[in-house]
């Protein structure tokens, strides 16, 4: 049995969502906080839509993309969103994994 929402359906962009995401940032947008972790220490808009196309490079020329899945093992800091939108900007999946403080980790489907 099929059931449907009342609701009107949603539209999927046919972007990558670091591009759907970031693509509004206007140049007034670059020096604005993006990343900001509990030491103050952190990115500004600019910087982290920058370190994403970094990784996304490097990630394509080692031959990352669609169709391709990639864990994530960066620990919760403010590089992890650089990690994770430079693996769906070149169409990948990213699969998170959980570093703890004592240096053992998870997934989170564990």
């Amino acid at each position: 049995m099929i059931i449907r929402s009342p609701c009107p359906g949603i539209v999927v962009p046919e972007v990558c969502p670091p591009e759907f995401l970031f693509a509004e940032l206007g140049t007034d947008d670059t020096d604005r906080p993006a990343v900001i972790d509990t030491s103050h220490r952190g990115h500004t808009c600019g910087q982290l839509t920058a370190a994403i196309g970094r990784v996304a490079a490097v990630l394509a020329e080692r031959g990352l993309g669609r169709d391709d899945v990639a864990v994530n093992f960066t620990p919760n800091c403010p590089e992890y969103p650089a990690v994770f939108h430079g693996v769906l900007s070149v169409g990948a999946v990213c699969s998170p994994a959980v570093q703890f403080a004592d240096g053992t980790s998870r997934s989170p489907s564990t």
